[in-house]
């Protein structure tokens, strides 16, 4: 029987990326549906889904998959009943590795990963983010729980207080010390403090490097992509969601790095193949299907460890995701039927 796969998405309909799946799905000998939790009938077992037919998706109604391609947020309360009912039946692909503190905490126990740990805390009150300014001198305040460069500060240590200011500002406004500045910019929620990497271009345009890392059919690690993503002059980060742009790494290392760009390539290279074995020792419970391991370059092109994702985004480079991606579903297929 041809194998099935699920891909589950919490909500919108069918993009490059789900085409590429679909296609990449037939080329492997399986087939791909589309749904959303709301497609999904419990009392009959049956999925209101979505099928690629030759150049468009169409509708269709569908078993239960033999393997779900899911994203980060399905398994979340609203949609517990199906998430419970479809995981009851089939292997998924992707978990949540945790919020940036749980992160920060199990990749600090890593020997091999201290090296890339940027310096930080959990600030619990204005004393703290003083301490904390103190010793980094400049630092980002981002939450513990965000994502795509949002509700990120950017704080700076002065005689007088604290300079403060946001992705978008023009310029930073002056705080006091004290005087509930940490209530003031966190809102009460978890924020980590941490030490500021000036990853920046020659022109003032913040950067990082991310490499995009996911298992294929036989459940080894593949570099998919090493790429820049480039920010706005006045942004505080490069995330592509609240601006920037994408650059092929190597011409980017270049123009920053000139002569000492390939040595920093190598590195990132290096990091490519080390990286994922690393983060997977400390989930021993489960497999990560996939990584986006986002890297700042100090002057001297330094690798610093920004953030981790499990659910990294594959614009620009569909197919060339896809197919692994499609591997890595049928061999989780193959196993559970194996059991």
């Amino acid at each position: 029987m041809t194998i099935l796969i699920g891909m589950l998405r919490e909500r919108g309909s069918p993009g490059p990326i789900a085409t590429a799946m679909a296609l990449a799905a037939m080329a492997q000998g399986a087939d791909l549906i589309f749904f959303r939790p709301a497609d999904v009938d419990l009392t009959r077992r049956v999925i209101l889904a979505r099928r690629f037919r030759g150049d468009r998706w169409e509708g269709c109604e569908s078993r239960f998959p033999d393997v779900i391609e899911n994203d980060d947020r399905v398994a979340l309360a609203p949609h517990a009943a199906v998430w419970a009912a479809l995981t009851g039946s089939a292997p998924f692909t992707t978990r949540r590795l945790g919020g940036k503190r749980e992160m920060s905490r199990r990749l600090a126990g890593h020997s091999g990963l201290v090296p890339l740990m940027i310096p930080q805390m959990l600030p619990q009150s204005d004393a703290d983010l003083d301490r904390g300014l103190a010793e980094f001198g400049t630092a980002i305040l981002k939450p513990v729980y965000g994502s795509q460069g949002r509700g990120i500060w950017k704080l700076h240590g002065t005689a007088g207080g604290v300079e403060v200011r946001s992705s978008g500002d023009a310029a930073p406004f002056c705080a006091a010390q004290g005087r509930g500045l940490l209530e003031r910019l966190t809102g009460g929620k978890p924020f980590l403090l941490q030490k500021f990497i000036d990853s920046r271009l020659p022109e003032g345009n913040p950067f990082d490097i991310r490499l995009h890392l996911r298992r294929d059919g036989r459940a080894e690690w593949q570099k998919i992509k090493i790429y820049a993503r480039i920010g706005l002059p006045e942004a505080i980060t490069s995330n592509v969601a609240t601006g920037g742009s994408v650059s092929e790494a190597l011409p980017l290392l270049r123009h920053r790095y000139g002569s000492e760009a390939p040595q920093v390539m190598r590195r990132l290279e290096d990091l490519a193949r080390e990286v994922p074995g690393q983060v997977q020792s400390l989930y021993p419970r489960f497999e990560i299907d996939a990584l986006g391991v986002d890297l700042g370059l100090d002057e001297h092109g330094q690798p610093w460890l920004f953030e981790i994702n499990s659910f990294p985004g594959a614009k620009y480079f569909e197919t060339a995701d896809a197919v692994p991606r499609i591997g890595w579903c049928l061999y989780l297929a193959r196993k559970a039927a194996a059991v």
